[in-house]
């Protein structure tokens, strides 16, 4: 696959979003983002599997942790499209019974569960004050760059079998991705200055996507994580958004988190890996 490819790509996604879920997640600019990583070796890790035509019928790549994710569009379900895309590991929507009876009947294992969770568009945002020298900044180009990409890489490192991110690929994917605006990446400061936690929001039509969330350990259990979301929470609906978003899963135990704060779990996944 090429750069030039990214339309075809999002649209057979958003046609099997659509069809599995009921709603659209993918924008382009994720996929757009992604692949302009310094990581990312299209020629070698994105497959594209077309009739005679120019319809892009499946898509497959390998992407970060080796991860494998295979798409088929539902007007060509039960051609064996799927099961001819190499796989690893993926995670599936629980709905799609089709890819759930692949997975089973090739011997793959459930390895973890992930959720899309949501805030409601009648749900109150109440602000949490921070504790006593802590403080909420808006990241600032050309200074907090490096402190933002640690904070994320350090907390996102404890998962098991995730593989280390380069600044760069990680930059290309947050500072990088089409749209980007300060404000959308805010910072907590602890009282030496340092900063302790980030959190990213990205806006999506009418609803507003909490990318990324990280707290250093040495500063969990303050309330910070919670006063991110609820100033993320409310920086979306300043922005115009309805409601709120994010994706977790159970390797990182935030479930309980998310729900304290009123969000509700709307889609749920399974990521099914081979035997190790």
């Amino acid at each position: 696959m090429q750069l030039g490819d990214v339309s075809a790509v999002v649209e057979l996604m958003a046609t099997y979003e659509r069809r599995v879920l009921g709603e659209v997640l993918i924008e382009a600019a994720d996929i757009e983002g992604d692949w302009r990583r310094p990581g990312a070796d299209l020629e070698s890790l994105t497959v594209g599997v077309y009739d005679s035509g120019p319809q892009l019928l499946a898509y497959g790549e390998v992407g970060l942790d080796q991860r494998v994710e295979g798409f088929v569009h539902p007007d060509h379900w039960g051609r064996g499209l799927g099961s001819r895309l190499a796989r690893v590991g993926q995670s599936v929507p629980d709905a799609d019974a089709r890819a759930r009876a692949l997975f089973e009947g090739a011997g793959y294992q459930r390895a973890y569960a992930s959720w899309v969770l949501e805030l409601p568009a009648d749900r109150r945002i109440r602000a949490v004050p921070l504790p006593a020298g802590y403080a909420l900044h808006t990241f600032v180009a050309g200074r907090d760059e490096q402190a933002a990409y640690r904070v994320v890489e350090d907390a996102f490192g404890e998962w098991e079998g995730r593989l280390p991110r380069s600044y760069d690929d990680w930059s290309a994917t947050v500072l990088g991705r089409p749209g980007f605006q300060p404000w959308q990446l805010r910072l907590v400061r602890a009282p030496g200055g340092e900063v302790v936690g980030a959190c990213l929001l990205q806006l999506g039509g009418d609803s507003g996507w909490v990318q990324q969330l990280a707290v250093e350990r040495a500063h969990r259990g303050l309330g910070l994580a919670q006063a991110l979301l609820r100033d993320a929470f409310a920086t979306a609906r300043a922005h115009g958004c309805t409601w709120a978003e994010l994706s977790t899963d159970s390797r990182t135990g935030a479930l309980g988190l998310y729900q304290h704060v009123g969000m509700v779990v709307r889609s749920s996944f399974t990521h099914w890996a081979t035997a190790p």
